[in-house]
């Protein structure tokens, strides 16, 4: 029950940041450095929480920490930052709803017999991808210039980033190292995106100190990374990283509502036939996994 609650409430935090995000963006012209800063606020807001998590700093925790700061945090979110500007806030939640079907295929390469996939739960996955593009069809339109093309190659760079830090992190963030790793890998990976921002010519001028970046930085730093990377690592150790991902088919749809609240996006009448189809999907996909269980 409270593996579900917390389901719940990662799919609407992380549905309001492709909002939160598009809106930081049309407010900058400094995207690494947006990103940047919000990794390094969220691994300060945690450092308190350190001291219920005693654990020996050694060379393995950092080397743990940097491979999972840049495969779960700088190269996917680094990509998406990128990406966003020239798309709408809709499109990078729809590519990566592709994102379980990329941790199936590495899970079942590993061999964890856990996280094996059948045919079942494959089918699931695209049932369930399909009713997130049918959900969003009318909002696909999207005048594919190089431009746009260029983004959604990067978005789908950071969808199998994520799904291979996905499955990389759930033998690493376990027990008492979750949160001191968690910690580690916000920080690395908010300074490789800084460091990545100056390389490419980003400078402070660009990211003004406006009451509207400040609001979206902090909403991204505090739920939407601190919070929301807690809850994902907890239930990526208790659920498996498979199921865990799944949040992505339920983001996009809510996304859509965001984006209408805030941003006065329409929203679909598609969204019925979306929806039957996505839920059928995951009700196919649960019982494949029950079956590999």
């Amino acid at each position: 029950m409270l593996c579900l609650a917390l389901f719940a409430l990662l799919c609407v935090i992380w549905a309001s940041t492709w909002t939160t995000i598009k809106i930081g963006l049309n407010a900058t012209d400094a995207p690494l450095l947006f990103a940047s800063a919000r990794f390094l606020i969220a691994s300060l807001a945690l450092l308190p929480l350190l001291r219920l998590y005693p654990v020996r700093w050694d060379r393995r925790l950092a080397w743990d920490g940097l491979l999972l700061g840049a495969v779960l945090i700088g190269l996917p979110y680094g990509f998406v930052y990128l990406g966003e500007q020239h798309t709408e806030s809709y499109l990078p939640a729809v590519v990566m709803a592709m994102m379980p079907l990329h941790v199936a295929l590495l899970a079942g390469r590993a061999r964890n017999r856990e996280e094996g996939v059948n045919l079942a739960s494959l089918s699931g996955l695209v049932l369930s991808f399909l009713g997130v593009v049918v959900t969003l069809w009318d909002r696909l339109s999207v005048r594919f210039q190089w431009m746009q093309l260029a983004a959604v190659g990067l978005i789908l760079c950071a969808t199998f980033c994520s799904a291979a830090g996905t499955v990389l992190a759930r033998s690493r963030a376990v027990g008492p190292r979750l949160m001191p790793l968690l910690v580690l890998e916000l920080a690395i990976g908010g300074l490789l995106l800084l460091v990545a921002g100056w390389a490419m010519g980003e400078r402070t001028s660009g990211l003004p100190l406006t009451w509207r970046t400040t609001l979206a930085t902090l909403y991204l730093a505090v739920p939407g990374s601190s919070l929301a990377w807690w809850i994902y690592l907890y239930l990526n150790q208790h659920w498996g990283s498979t199921r865990t991902s799944t949040t992505v088919f339920f983001t996009p749809g809510l996304a859509v509502v965001f984006g209408w609240l805030v941003l006065d996006e329409g929203i679909s009448l598609w969204v019925g036939v979306g929806t039957a189809l996505l839920v059928a999907g995951i009700a196919l996909f649960r019982r494949g996994q029950r079956r590999a269980s």
